[in-house]
């Protein structure tokens, strides 16, 4: 595989960790965006802590909701999430790893998804004696792109409809962390291409997103595609398969039982 294969799977990989009890903000916990971005994430925090209110009256998961959606999505709700589970609608992610500007550079991010209203990914990456630091984020129909050098020096700043549909992708696609919110009535399930597939398609803003999920019979793996449209100060590319694969092991775990107050679970990428 090499090195950087190497590095790649070894910061893909996701495994729950730890329930915070705290349910009002992650900046409650400690994981606010600035707390690894510093002040270039100071204009992320206001959102961050919308994404992250309380999720109230949601109840708790009953396999019975599953009811009358393609196998393929039953399999993969009913084995990764736990009766009585309350009904989550979003994630906290702890994020470590390797990320290549222009080459490898170690760095630590926290995201906070919370589909279909948005998410902020916020992180830091070693640059020598000096450090990357920012935010990309969706909320409110509309993505933004915001990274420092040292916190102060303007390395990129995009926004504007490319960067909207992109982001927008990113919240459908990303919602396999947080496989309670599958079960909105901002979901809706069809049949997949195969029979081991179904599609969620989520309504993010003006957009309707298909999410394919791929699960074998008795594992509950799941894999979400969706496309990845446009790059800052270039013109639109076009649709771009994406993937992201989420375990049980990775996502709400069977034997953790979380505090009724709780309505996120954090997740550590190693």
């Amino acid at each position: 595989m090499g090195v950087r294969g190497s590095r790649l799977a070894s910061a893909r990989k996701n495994r729950a960790v730890a329930w915070r009890k705290d349910h009002r903000t992650a900046g409650a916990v400690g994981l606010a965006p600035t707390a690894v971005a510093g002040r270039a994430a100071d204009p992320a925090r206001a959102i961050w802590e919308w994404l992250g209110r309380p999720a109230a009256g949601r109840g708790e998961f009953d396999p019975a909701m599953t009811i009358g959606l393609p196998k393929p999505a039953r399999r993969w709700l009913t084995h990764g999430i736990r009766p009585g589970m309350p009904l989550a609608r979003a994630v906290v992610l702890d994020v470590h790893g390797q990320i290549r500007i222009r080459r490898w550079l170690p760095f630590r991010a926290v995201q906070l998804q919370a589909p279909p209203d948005g998410y902020v990914w916020a992180a830091r990456a070693a640059l020598g004696p000096l450090h990357i630091s920012g935010f990309d984020r969706y909320a409110g129909s509309s993505g933004q792109m915001r990274w420092r050098l040292a916190g102060r020096v303007p390395v990129l700043s995009a926004a504007g409809p490319n960067i909207d549909r992109s982001a927008a992708g990113r919240v459908a696609l990303d919602a396999v962390f947080v496989p309670t919110a599958f079960l909105s009535d901002q979901v809706t399930w069809r049949p997949g291409p195969d029979p081991d597939s179904a599609v969620a398609e989520w309504t993010v803003g003006d957009q309707v997103l298909p999410v394919e999920l791929r699960g074998r019979a008795g594992r509950g793996a799941a894999l979400g595609e969706h496309a990845a449209l446009g790059q800052p100060g270039r013109p639109a590319l076009g649709a771009l398969p994406v993937r992201r694969h989420a375990r049980r092991r990775e996502g709400l775990r069977r034997d953790h039982a979380p505090d009724p107050a709780a309505r996120r679970v954090l997740l550590r990428h190693r």
